[in-house]
């Protein structure tokens, strides 16, 4: 089996961004790409020196960035659709509207002797793109933001894991595409992208990033 190979993602839904509930129960993120991970700025002096030597270079504010790839399945990825459209879903439709939601997403390396979760937290959805091919396996990726990041030799305290989804992925040829109620046959491709245009934002006395700015 070859490394990397016994990986999972976890996520699930804040009540207060930046803060993993309480005995959170994690829906499995059935993920083909994640690249998910914390970006540190970099500080360096600009001081002028007679041995052109740096007088002082440091690690400055993180956040976290990335995003995380899938093949679209019914019911497994309601929830970060919702959170890119910044909305919740009502008798089965989602409507664009102004709500944000934030998320704990963890991630699990089986492979490794210890540090084995890496915990991300406060991530909003910035961006979503869902491709749909005449011939392929529907896809969609989420582009992360988040606040900080933790390595843990454990899962959050109390959490569980819910049962992975088993829907089929889905694809571009079993269903219909519809306009105005009638089929329309000339489309070889549909894709759709949301971008929110989420930033990270910092605060004077932390290295990390509070509530993201849109």
């Amino acid at each position: 089996m070859s490394q990397g190979a016994r990986h999972s993602v976890y996520f699930v839904k804040e009540a207060v961004n930046g803060e993993t509930p309480a005995a959170p129960a994690l829906t499995v993120f059935r993920a083909t790409k994640n690249t998910l991970d914390i970006k540190i700025n970099t500080l360096e002096s600009a001081e002028l020196r007679n041995d052109a030597e740096t007088s002082d270079f440091r690690l400055g504010t993180r956040s976290i960035e990335g995003s995380l790839s899938a093949e679209l399945s019914f019911g497994t990825f309601d929830d970060l659709m919702a959170a890119a459209l910044r909305s919740d879903w009502k008798n089965n439709v989602l409507t664009a509207n102004i709500e944000r939601h934030s998320f704990t997403f963890v991630d699990y390396q089986a492979d490794l002797p210890d540090g084995q979760y890496t915990i991300y937290r406060g991530c909003e959805i910035n961006t979503m793109a869902l491709n749909v091919s005449a011939e392929g396996i529907t896809t969609v990726e989420f582009g992360i933001i988040g606040r900080s990041m933790e390595i843990s030799d454990t899962l959050p305290t109390g959490a569980t894991i819910k049962d992975r989804t088993t829907s089929a992925p889905m694809d571009g040829f079993s269903g219909s595409l519809l306009e105005d109620g009638n089929p329309v046959s000339v489309i070889t491709e549909v894709s759709l992208s949301v971008e929110n245009g989420i930033e990270a934002r910092y605060a004077v006395g932390s290295k990390y990033s509070i509530h993201a700015k849109r």
